[in-house]
Order: C-alpha cells, then sequence, then structure tokens
C-alpha cells in the first residue's frame, strides 16, 4: 500500500510543478494534496509532524507570492495603483481570454499597461511598468517554484 500512496503523491507532485509553471491551477495545493493523500492512505503514521507544518506553510507562502509578485513589480517600477490592480486583474482574467500559455505571460502585462494608462498616458511609462509586471510575475513564479520543492523535500526527507 506504501508504493500504491507514494505514486500517487509523485503524481501530485508532478502536478504541483507542472501547474506552478503553468498555473492554470493552483500547483501548491496539488503538491500539498500529495503529501495528506500520501499520509491518509498509509494512515497517518509514516509522516513525522513538521512535514504538515511546512508543506502547510509552504502553501500559505506560495499563494502570499501569486498575490504580490507581479503588483511589487510594477510598484518599484512606480506603477499606480490602478496598474497593480490591472497586473492582478490580467493575470487573472486573460489566461480565459487568449489561452493560458499567452494569457499567463501577457496577462500581468497587459492589465498593468491598461491600469497604467487609466491613470497616465506617457508611453515610455507605460512600457517600464508592462516590464516590471512580466518580470515580477517571472520572479514570483520561480519563488513559488522554490516552496514547491521545499515541500516536495520536505516529504521525502520526513518520510520513513
Amino acid at each position: 500500500m506504501v508504493w500504491f500512496a507514494l505514486a500517487i503523491a509523485v503524481v501530485l507532485f508532478l502536478l504541483g510543478i507542472v501547474f506552478t509553471i503553468y498555473p492554470i491551477l493552483p500547483g501548491a495545493v496539488f503538491a500539498f494534496a500529495g503529501v495528506i493523500v500520501y499520509a491518509w492512505i498509509t494512515g497517518f503514521h509514516t509522516l513525522p509532524k513538521w512535514v504538515y507544518i511546512l508543506s502547510a506553510l509552504m502553501v500559505l507562502a506560495n499563494f502570499a507570492i501569486d498575490s504580490l509578485a507581479s503588483t511589487l513589480g510594477v510598484k518599484k517600477a512606480g506603477g499606480s495603483k490602478q496598474a497593480m490592480i490591472g497586473a492582478a486583474v490580467g493575470t487573472m482574467v486573460l489566461p480565459f481570454l487568449v489561452g493560458p500559455i499567452l494569457g499567463v505571460i501577457l496577462g500581468p502585462v497587459i492589465g498593468a499597461i491598461i491600469g497604467e494608462l487609466l491613470h497616465v498616458r506617457n508611453a515610455g511609462h507605460l512600457a517600464k511598468v508592462g516590464f516590471a509586471s512580466l518580470l515580477g510575475f517571472l520572479t514570483g513564479t520561480v519563488l513559488k517554484l522554490i516552496t514547491v520543492f521545499v515541500m516536495i523535500g520536505g516529504f521525502f526527507i520526513g518520510r520513513h
């Protein structure tokens, strides 16, 4: 039964990594589900408590990074509050309008540019804010991947 549980956990971990890079669904939740499903199948006695705590903290960190990454990039570039809101909305909406790959990449950029356009009409500034949003999104993706890998690493270290 342990091998079956491990196989399911590994599949969920891989989905967690994929969805962190390709954020249609929250990748950290899949990785966390891998920990919980493994524990449930094995009777919750094969993982120490610190693995559950670490995993839960990584999920929380992942959500915090997700909500702050693009908006902080915009803010650092001198973008307005409208640009920060636009980046957040663009990240959530554009993948549904233009497809997941283009939407995830272009969503924060277009959202930030539209938001900033409502505030200022300087083309150079718009480009700077849009680029900063993209950079923030990419940085956030790397940081979210780190949280998922910490969760997976903790699982394998704590597993006995």
